[in-house]
């Protein structure tokens, strides 16, 4: 690691200043933690970013799945396909998947129909609207396409989970 000189100096010197019983040894100690804490940041910030350009020029890494993530959480109502996705990103629908899914342990389909039952489960608590109404702002064809993928994400139809949380809808 770049630097190792310089952080073991800063450290022999917060040790000695530790062991030397001086007045100020204190505020010595502060300012020598302090140092060492900046310089370990810059090594660690310059390796990254090497690391980060590294893998941007091998296309291993050039995409941020959090960046998709952040978009399709404030999106999750209005997206209808991984196309828009892919449009938005300029990323193939291929290349994009296999990265959510290497990186997320999900695929990309997957973590959209999880989000999207989340945000209905959320719309009907707080507005009281029918199964079908939601199943067809969230995007979905009908409401027999919602309510096969709320039973494969919740595990049960959305007739028993809200029956079970005491909230009936038609």
């Amino acid at each position: 690691m770049k630097g190792d000189h310089e952080i073991m100096l800063l450290f022999s010197r917060c040790l000695n200043e530790y062991y030397n019983a001086s007045l100020c040894h204190s505020l010595m100690i502060e300012c020598c933690l302090n140092e060492l804490a900046v310089s370990v940041m810059r090594i660690y910030l310059s390796q990254s970013r090497k690391n980060y350009r590294n893998e941007i020029a091998d296309g291993s890494g050039g995409i941020s799945m959090y960046a998709v993530m952040l978009y399709i959480d404030s999106s999750i109502r209005t997206i209808q396909s991984i196309g828009e996705i892919v449009q938005k990103f300029n990323y193939s629908a291929s290349y994009l998947s296999h990265c959510f899914k290497q990186q997320m342990g999900i695929t990309l389909q997957q973590y959209i129909c999880r989000k999207k039952i989340e945000e209905s489960i959320r719309m009907m608590e707080e507005s009281g609207q029918t199964i079908t109404d939601v199943a067809y702002q969230i995007g979905f064809a009908n409401p027999q396409a919602y309510t096969r993928a709320f039973k494969r994400v919740v595990g049960v139809p959305p007739k028993e989970y809200f029956s079970q949380k005491k909230l009936v809808h038609p």
